[in-house]
């Protein structure tokens, strides 16, 4: 711990834009795996028949086959949480050759992806004027030694 009124130094500019690497990185795959689920499933409507306090159960038919998939409830007040009521009807999307891989639609699909790679953008930003203010590169070298 350090002392009253001392503060750490802050990670280097390198060390802030390889995790920013990171975090845009993991982006980008979650994002590639959203997209391909998006080109490749198909749309219907499916209804909500049961519920807890973390999850909810969707039913959608298929040729005349009823197929259940589980989904998170929204984390935040206010985010929908009230509004998922057995009974409701929902946008759902699916993986044809495999109906069971199915997904509430919306913006739960994007979220995580977009923010990661907002958070990653921004902290790569960061780092790069935080080098140019301390003399790029060559000047994080020589904090190190």
């Amino acid at each position: 711990m350090l002392p009253f009124g001392q503060s750490r130094r802050p990670p280097s500019p390198r060390a802030t834009l390889l995790i920013a690497a990171v975090a845009f990185a993991v982006g980008c795959g979650f994002g590639l795996d959203a997209l391909r689920f998006e080109l490749h499933s198909v749309p219907t409507t499916g209804t909500v028949v049961s519920r807890d306090i973390r999850t909810y159960t969707v039913q959608f038919l298929i040729d005349g086959r009823p197929i259940q998939f589980e989904s998170a409830m929204p984390s935040a007040r206010g985010s929908g949480r009230s509004r998922i009521a057995i009974g409701r009807r929902v946008p759902v999307r699916y993986d044809p050759l495999s109906p069971e891989h199915a997904r509430v639609a919306g913006v739960n699909l994007w979220f995580f992806p977009l923010s990661m790679m907002f958070v990653g953008a921004t902290a790569a930003i960061g780092a790069l004027q935080r080098a140019r203010q301390q003399g790029g590169w060559a000047a994080d070298a020589d904090l190190r030694s």
